[in-house]
């Protein structure tokens, strides 16, 4: 074995270790546009947090925040000479991956401009049994997939997290 194979799989053991640890559910993870979105998708993230005390929150811009960190599309994107933190999508996409399995539920926020991660990770919640509950904002219309895997759908807000409340009382 070359000590790049030895590398390798100390990495892959690293993460499948924290992957498996991941699996015990707590807290609703915030899905929505990051990247093609002006604020980050921040303001509505932290509304819902402060709105919400009483629910755990799993947010992606706690790991890599745009302000801080660049995340990459490609590696190849990769400038030695950037002044904040570059980020790989394998290093995101993981952790988001991550937090997903560790969340009860998804709680995506829908925006006229759609992500594709976003999407991503509807589906893989979805295939994970990973119930998500969809809040469509800026008079986005609803999509058949999105419709079609979502456990609940509304353009209000407030309605979404009376539902998501409802189911994770249910779960209990």
């Amino acid at each position: 074995m070359s000590r790049t194979d030895e590398k390798l799989d100390e990495a892959f053991e690293q993460e499948y270790s924290e992957f498996m640890d991941s699996l015990d559910a707590d807290g609703v993870y915030l899905s929505g546009p990051i990247r093609c979105v002006e604020d980050d998708g921040r303001d509505w993230r932290e509304s819902l947090i402060e709105d919400y005390p009483e629910l755990d929150f799993n947010n992606p811009l706690d790991n890599f925040d745009p302000e801080t960190h660049d995340i990459l599309n490609d590696p190849v994107e990769f400038d030695e000479d950037s002044e904040k933190e570059q980020v790989f999508p394998s290093e995101y996409v993981t952790e988001d991956k991550i937090m997903i399995n560790s969340s009860d539920a998804i709680f995506l926020g829908l925006p006229e401009n759609i992500a594709r991660g976003s999407m991503m990770e509807t589906m893989y919640g979805f295939l994970r049994d990973v119930p998500v509950f969809v809040w469509t904002m800026e008079d986005q219309t609803e999509s058949g997939w999105i419709f079609n895997h979502a456990e609940f759908m509304s353009n209000n807000r407030d309605e979404v997290i009376g539902e998501l409340k409802q189911w994770l009382k249910s779960q209990t």
